[in-house]
């Protein structure tokens, strides 16, 4: 995964800790917009703006084009893990 693409995603932009969020519940199963609405707290249009974003940079999949359908992450994603695991340690790094 580029580096650059990762660090726009996830730390340059304001909602990139929701995105983080989103992907972190993915990683453990597919969910669909509400189920991660209410999971993580968040407005359902919110998860939305940000699942069309990690769709269009190619983070998540939808599994189909209907009204709840569920969410995964993308293999290109699934093979690079670490990138989100590396936010947490970053994370706890600049807190202390």
């Amino acid at each position: 995964m580029d580096q650059k693409l990762f660090v726009f995603l996830f730390m340059n932009q304001r909602g990139g800790k929701t995105r983080e969020n989103i992907v972190k519940e993915l990683f453990k199963r597919p969910y669909n917009a509400n189920q991660l609405s209410c999971n993580l707290g968040v407005q359902y249009r919110t998860i939305n703006h940000h699942l069309v974003i990690l769709l269009n940079n190619n983070i998540v999949e939808k599994e189909d084009k209907k009204y709840g359908a569920l969410y995964t992450i993308s293999e290109k994603m699934q093979k690079n893990k670490n990138f989100i695991n590396g936010l947490d340690l970053l994370e706890k790094s600049l807190i202390y």
